[in-house]
């Protein structure tokens, strides 16, 4: 699944799929699994088939900027987390931390 390899086929995280890479991997995952499907999932996706070597200078430049972005505010902070042991999800508090009856909304 070489468009994998492509930066369009990650969300900004760079950690999870974008929704045409969930697409193609199903279209996929439904020819191994001998499911007729009516798209090509190996098609290249139009306007993103450019080599490093095609790039311009300043190109280049803003993709290393979109990397240091990148690490900022996703790996950075990640690393953080592992350091101190901690997960993004401690900290907050809960939203209800009393135990409370749930009751219907009142339709009229």
């Amino acid at each position: 699944m070489r468009f994998l390899r492509d930066p369009h086929a990650w969300s900004p995280d760079r950690i999870h799929l974008s929704a045409e890479s969930h697409r193609r991997v199903a279209l996929r995952a439904a020819e191994v699994l001998g499911i007729p499907v009516a798209e090509d999932w190996r098609v290249p996706q139009a306007g993103v088939q450019a080599t490093v070597s095609e790039m311009s200078r300043a190109i280049w430049l803003a993709a290393r900027r979109e990397d240091a972005r990148w690490v900022k505010e996703y790996l950075a902070p990640w690393i953080n987390r592992r350091l101190h042991g901690t997960s993004s999800g401690d900290g907050p508090s809960a939203k209800r931390p009393a135990l409370a009856a749930v009751t219907p909304p009142i339709v009229t």
